[in-house]
C-alpha cells in the first residue's frame, strides 16, 4: 500500500467557523444577564410590577392609589373618607 492509496485522517474535516458570529448569541446573552440581575437585585423589578399592578386595578374599579396618589396634600374626598 502506498501512502497515497490510505485516507488521510479516519475522520472527515472540521467544519470551518461560519464567517458572521450567530446574530441571536449577543441577544441571548442580554437575556441571560438581565434575569441574573433582576435573580439578585428582584426589588426594583417587583416593586415597579406592583406599583403597575396597583395602578392597573385602580383604573379597573376605579377607587383606590391612583385617585389617592394625584393629591397627596389637597384634602380628602368624601368617598376616600
Amino acid at each position: 500500500m502506498t501512502a497515497a492509496a490510505q485516507p488521510a485522517s479516519p475522520r472527515p474535516p472540521r467544519s470551518p467557523l461560519p464567517a458572521e458570529p450567530n446574530p441571536r448569541s449577543w441577544k441571548d446573552a442580554f437575556i441571560l444577564i438581565r434575569m441574573g440581575v433582576a435573580f439578585f437585585f428582584p426589588w426594583p423589578f417587583l416593586t415597579k410590577r406592583l406599583e403597575v399592578d396597583a395602578e392597573r386595578r385602580a383604573r379597573q374599579f376605579g377607587t383606590g392609589a391612583s385617585r389617592r396618589r394625584a393629591h397627596p396634600s389637597g384634602p380628602s374626598s368624601p368617598t376616600d373618607r
